[in-house]
């Protein structure tokens, strides 16, 4: 998927690009971040869908409900530093 982003077209309708995967991302919380918020790309922010394309903004939440591990098993992640102890 990462290798392959730039020839999806959902993935070309958003400005950032991925670089790292992670399996748990609560595993990063001893590298002090602590996960925020994490969604599947057929459920992104509002903000981040409005700036898809409409086929693309309501096409996805449609393939979530036909094929949802093939859909939601894709997740963005937003993390916070971690608070110091």
């Amino acid at each position: 998927m990462m290798r392959n982003q730039d020839r999806n077209p959902v993935f070309k309708a958003v400005d950032a690009r991925m670089s790292w995967t992670c399996d748990d991302p609560k595993s990063l919380e001893d590298r002090g971040l602590r996960p925020r918020e994490s969604r599947a790309f057929a459920t992104p922010q509002p903000d981040v869908a409005r700036t898809w394309p409409p086929r693309h903004r309501y096409g996805m939440p449609l393939l979530a409900r036909l094929v949802p591990p093939a859909v939601n098993s894709y997740r963005m992640n937003l993390f916070s530093p971690a608070k110091a102890p």
